[in-house]
């Protein structure tokens, strides 16, 4: 299985926070705090929260706007390689460690910050810098004919967003994300959404054991 990841890190005074975009069916969202002010640590966190999402055996390719993160890997490639310092040497092996772990086949790329990937991920990056709220909360969001899915904790914020175009494929995802929901009542905001879909959305939930209520 190949996959891809966009991430990126956000920091302000009080702490930083991590954002990374998993594109796919159904496309995945994960953004959090960071007890740190330093932005290649929140950079190197969202690269080490994409491996953490990765599967077993995936060849992961995460793309990253900060310049200096695919040299800092290169450098365990290199026996007598120098290290700027010694914290960023540690984390770099943690990542590539738990890749190794798990069988992943693990890249880091640069891309552009312009790039739509990126501009998503710095977005998170941003949103996750904020503190969270105190207890594990869940919410869904229909806008037009696209299907937000948000689970928020204190420190962490994941989501499956599912464009609902009617192929199969956008079905399959939906019913993906709907089974992520916990069992009890999940409220959903709908912008712009016609009836019917807001039923058939509604009515998979329902299939699937769980419930949306508008």
């Amino acid at each position: 299985m190949s996959l891809t990841a966009h991430t990126d890190g956000a920091v302000l005074d009080n702490g930083a926070g991590w954002g990374v975009l998993m594109p796919g069916l159904p496309e995945r969202h994960f953004a959090g705090m960071l007890d740190s002010r330093d932005p290649i640590i929140a950079e190197l966190w969202a690269v080490k929260m994409a491996v953490q999402q990765a599967p077993r055996g995936s060849v992961l390719t995460v793309y990253t706007d900060s310049q200096s993160l695919p040299g800092l890997f290169a450098r365990h490639a290199q026996p007598d390689a120098t290290w700027p310092r010694r914290d960023l040497r540690d984390l770099t092996a943690k990542i590539l460690a738990r890749a190794q772990r798990f069988g992943i086949e693990f890249t880091c790329a640069w891309a552009s910050r312009d790039e739509p990937g990126q501009r998503v991920a710095h977005q998170l990056a941003a949103d996750g810098r904020v503190r969270g709220v105190g207890a594990t909360s869940w919410s869904a969001r229909l806008l037009g004919l696209q299907l937000e899915l948000w689970h928020d904790t204190r420190r962490a914020r994941q989501g499956w967003v599912v464009r609902l175009d009617g192929s199969p494929e956008a079905e399959a995802a939906l019913q993906a994300g709907l089974g992520e929901l916990p069992l009890e009542p999940v409220t959903l905001t709908v912008t712009g959404a016609p009836p019917a879909l807001v039923e058939t959305v509604q009515a998979t939930a329902a299939d699937l054991g769980r419930r949306l209520i508008t």
